[in-house]
């Protein structure tokens, strides 16, 4: 199974993608040529979830389905919009929101979940969900936030 690590170059904002394993130990951004370790780590290679980051070696995981909540957001917002300018307010907008709903259950059930650190924001895909990792934590994304 191919496993992927995705994370952003803390300069430019350039997305980098490792796929593996084996994964390299050392990744460069291609836009501002900034070298990334990526530490060993067991659970890189074998089916051992993730306990630490082997980019910042934090601690602290949460987990998420695998879609672009804005990408979401837009769709849900553009289809309630096109049912209610096809139907108007009838009890077909109400079976077209009913059928929206529906795919997007459908949706939530098919995809995979994702572990992302909090510290660093690397997103690990195809890797063994740890239990001990739950869904993203207010109280915990303040502590690694960063002030602006």
């Amino acid at each position: 199974m191919v496993r992927e690590i995705n994370f952003y170059c803390r300069e430019c904002g350039n997305g980098i993608l490792l796929s593996g394993p084996p994964f390299p130990e050392m990744s460069r951004c291609e836009k501002c040529n900034i070298d990334y370790p990526v530490k060993a780590d067991p659970a890189l290679s074998g089916g051992r979830p993730l306990e630490n980051c082997p980019r910042c070696d934090g601690s602290e995981f949460y987990v998420q389905k695998d879609f672009n909540r804005n990408l979401g957001l837009a769709v849900a917002i553009l289809a309630a919009l096109g049912v209610y300018l096809v139907f108007g307010l009838t009890w077909k907008s109400l079976v077209g929101l009913l059928a929206i709903a529906g795919l997007d259950a459908l949706l939530y059930r098919i995809l995979p979940l994702i572990t992302i650190c909090y510290r660093c924001k690397t997103i690990y895909r195809g890797f063994p969900i740890n239990p001990a990792h739950s869904a993203f934590d207010l109280h915990v994304g303040e502590k690694y936030r960063k002030p602006s």
